[in-house]
């Protein structure tokens, strides 16, 4: 089981763009208005900001954790790689957190709970302030 940790730094407060009702632990970015946040969709939209703590509708407050532990709705994505302790973390296009698999991809995260070889699941993970890129998977 998880040992979930909080270093103690406040959730940033946005607006929803949209309904996030079925998106709670699920990677965000900006929206096309000021102040604004909408579903992440990987490398195809804005950087990340981060991972959304409640689950608004749209136009209510949308709570944000930009930086530091938090829980993220992870999934295995088929391609063999599976979810285990400090792999790296990537958003995919539907707003979930998958491992990195492919050299370049933007890391928003590392995995840090226990492993998981098929499904998905609700994890916790260390978000990275700002989405680096790296050069290889171990």
């Amino acid at each position: 089981m998880a040992n979930y940790r909080h270093l103690g730094i406040a959730d940033a407060a946005f607006i929803a763009g949209q309904n996030f009702s079925a998106c709670q632990y699920q990677f965000v970015s900006a929206g096309s208005v000021a102040g604004e946040v909408v579903l992440a969709t990987g490398t195809s939209a804005p950087m990340v900001l981060g991972i959304i703590q409640n689950s608004p509708s749209t136009g209510q407050e949308a709570q944000v954790r930009t930086y530091g532990f938090s829980k993220l709705v992870c999934d295995v994505d088929g391609s063999g790689c599976t979810l285990a302790w400090r792999n790296v973390i990537f958003c995919a296009s539907d707003g979930q957190g998958q491992t990195a698999s492919v050299t370049g991809c933007a890391v928003n995260a590392i995995y840090m709970d226990a492993a998981v070889t098929s499904g998905s699941v609700i994890a916790q993970v260390y978000l990275l302030p700002m989405a680096a890129c790296f050069g290889s998977v171990s």
